[in-house]
């Protein structure tokens, strides 16, 4: 299997743009999100999943200046949705991750869904 960039590389590019870096200044709002993978996931350098409320406004602002932004609900972003995979065109997301799914098929992605249950088990989900 041919692997393109990781979710950490395209992460690290994106966080090289100085806006980007403006972002990640700004704390998150909800301490559920405590940590960048828990709402923003980078599918192409270009277009990201995120959980917008996990930021502050002026975040939100500056990340939908850098990227497209493809919003996820708290309740997807509670079942990790965030924490997808990408490999090529392929996405591996949470099973309950229904309105990502879609929103990335439209994109021309092939999501493939994976059951997450024993990361909810640790957290009580």
């Amino acid at each position: 299997m041919h692997f393109t960039k990781s979710v950490l590389q395209r992460t690290r590019i994106m966080m090289c743009r100085p806006t980007f870096y403006q972002i990640l200044n700004h704390s998150f709002n909800k301490s559920r999100f405590y940590h960048i993978d828990t709402c923003l996931c980078p599918i192409t350098e270009e277009i990201a999943i995120y959980y917008p409320y996990a930021f502050d406004p002026v975040a939100r602002h500056n990340m939908s200046n850098e990227l497209e932004l493809l919003p996820v609900s708290e309740e997807e972003a509670i079942r990790f949705a965030c924490n997808s995979i990408v490999i090529g065109k392929s996405v591996i997301i949470p099973i309950g991750a229904e309105q990502t799914a879609k929103a990335l098929q439209k994109l021309g992605f092939d999501p493939k869904f994976v059951c997450f249950c024993e990361v909810c088990k640790k957290r009580n989900i």
